[in-house]
């Protein structure tokens, strides 16, 4: 006994798979066998359009159909990650100035904020500019 209705040899209905070049490639497969256990995030299935590799090269469509390869050279922060990280920590450096110091309205945090801003966290975005400069045209050198 199956809990399947039988139907007559050759009369089972099915449904047309899609043409695989017309999906969505983020949109949630559709579950081939809807009688298989649904997958949780204790037991995750690999994936099939992820390649092994974490830094291999992704090929993926935009909208207007135009293929894209999107490649991850390094996995070392951008420099505008580290301009705004100097000029954050200039902005909390001169509030807790201003705090330790005794000012306690806004204008006179907001002060100390920018002057520190423009005394330490421009410097440090500027030393960081040129380190990063540095490294990227070591890279780029030619080796000789």
């Amino acid at each position: 006994m199956t809990d399947r209705p039988t139907h007559p040899t050759g009369s089972e209905p099915t449904t047309p798979r899609p043409d695989p070049e017309e999906q969505d490639v983020h949109a949630p497969a559709a579950r081939e066998d809807p009688d298989a256990p649904a997958v949780t995030a204790e037991d995750p299935a690999p994936r099939d359009d992820l390649p092994e590799d974490p830094d291999a090269p992704v090929v993926t469509t935009d909208a207007s159909g135009h293929q894209v390869l999107l490649v991850r050279r390094r996995r070392v922060p951008a420099l505008g990650f580290w301009v705004l990280v100097a000029i954050a920590v200039a902005v909390i450096g001169g509030v807790v100035t201003a705090w330790v110091t005794g000012v306690r309205d806004v204008a006179g945090m907001l002060y100390f904020a920018a002057t520190a801003v423009m005394v330490v966290g421009i410097p440090l975005a500027g030393i960081s500019a040129i380190v990063d400069g540095v490294l990227h045209r070591r890279r780029r050198a030619p080796r000789r």
